[in-house]
């Protein structure tokens, strides 16, 4: 029994910690514009950056601006310019503008 124990552990150790991300890697998002003009799309990106003041949680805001021919490009654009990577699980809203 205690064999089977420790390959279970040992097997759960292994292998559960496939999708582990570091929160400070994440650029969390929560509002993305799009504008359309003549040529160009214009996307913005609000990032929230929670942080904690004595018992309080309040939140920083970081912006993310690209103007590029399409959409796919400019967040292309966005993520090889960023240092982190881009989660969209959090988005409270999606403007579009023409």
């Amino acid at each position: 029994m205690k064999k089977i124990i420790v390959l279970a552990t040992f097997i759960a150790l292994l292998f559960g910690t496939n999708n582990y991300e570091e929160l400070n890697n994440l650029a969390i998002i929560t509002n993305i514009g799009i504008t359309k003009n003549k040529n160009n799309y214009d996307l913005l990106m609000q990032e929230i950056i929670p942080y904690k003041n004595g018992d309080n949680i309040n939140n920083k805001y970081s912006y993310y601006y690209a103007k590029c021919k399409n959409i796919k490009a400019c967040f292309l654009d966005i993520r090889n310019k960023n240092t982190k990577n881009i989660y969209l699980n959090h988005l409270n809203n999606l403007i579009i503008n023409t």
